[in-house]
């Protein structure tokens, strides 16, 4: 059975450091982003494989990132951020459930870094991302490890989840206040989305929960819908990978614009890289 994992890393500005990423045998891709001080970094592989990628990335993000000196565009909770599990072929979400109990297990006993549960929970509620970000060390406490964040590493929130697609929009002519307005009003429970300041304009950054159902291209015309005479698009932006069923629901003229290529597709990064989806 084959799992993914797109791990999130609070480090986007030391490119040697993350280069070293590349090398390693189960990395299919890495999206790396200056202004939100990010890194997503995806892999791909065999059960117990995967769990010691994903923790072999997050020992050398917890040695390397310091929080208390990390200042970022982008929410987040720790030095490794985010880990979802996804299940790829013949693996099943309960395949992802014990994936991330181990990992959680493996983060305190070896890291001392406590992690929140998102997805399915053992009580049978759904618990989402943003819900998470909002209430940790709040209403909600750590599900694995210490009951405090780690002093320099923070905390992770490690997931459960369906094939996503990060997609950003970044747009001139308009406000802060405008494009949280415009995320506002795209928003649903199969597009999330919230509004950045970048250098360059407002970024519309969205998380497609279903991308076959809502594609970047149903994103790009629901923001665009939105726009008066002084908005213009300066770039798409495509975090990570695309799943093929995704792509193939979406013109091939309209690609380029929309920043996607059949080479950014997951199974092409499987097969790249030699690795089957079993």
């Amino acid at each position: 059975m084959t799992l993914i994992s797109a791990i999130n890393v609070s480090e986007g500005r030391d490119e040697p450091w993350l280069a070293d990423y590349d090398d390693f045998a189960l990395v299919v891709d890495r999206h790396t982003d200056p202004e939100h001080h990010r890194s997503v970094i995806t892999i791909g592989g065999e059960f117990d494989e995967i769990i010691d990628t994903a923790i072999a990335v997050a020992a050398r993000a917890i040695d390397h990132i310091n929080l208390q000196d990390h200042h970022g565009l982008h929410p987040r909770l720790g030095a490794v951020d985010v880990v979802p599990f996804v299940a790829l072929g013949s693996a099943s979400t309960n395949d992802c459930v014990e994936a991330r109990q181990r990992f959680a297990e493996r983060l305190a006993q070896e890291f001392d870094v406590p992690s929140f549960f998102y997805g399915p929970l053992s009580d049978g509620s759904i618990r989402a991302l943003p819900e998470l970000r909002r209430d940790a060390f709040g209403a909600i406490e750590p599900d694995v490890g210490p009951k405090t964040a780690h002093p320099t590493a923070g905390a992770c929130a490690v997931g459960v989840r369906g094939p996503l697609v990060a997609w950003n929009l970044l747009v001139s002519g308009i406000d802060l206040a405008t494009g949280k307005a415009i995320a506002k009003a795209v928003r649903s429970t199969q597009l999330r989305a919230i509004a950045l300041p970048l250098e360059q304009g407002v970024q519309i950054s969205c998380n497609l929960i279903d991308p076959v159902v809502v594609t970047p291209a149903d994103a790009f015309d629901a923001i665009t819908a939105q726009f008066d005479w002084r908005a213009h698009i300066v770039k798409a932006e495509l975090v990570g990978t695309i799943p093929q069923a995704s792509l193939d629901r979406i013109d091939p003229e309209r690609w380029e614009s929309l920043d996607l290529a059949q080479n950014k597709t997951l199974e092409s990064r499987f097969l790249a890289r030699g690795i089957t989806i079993g």
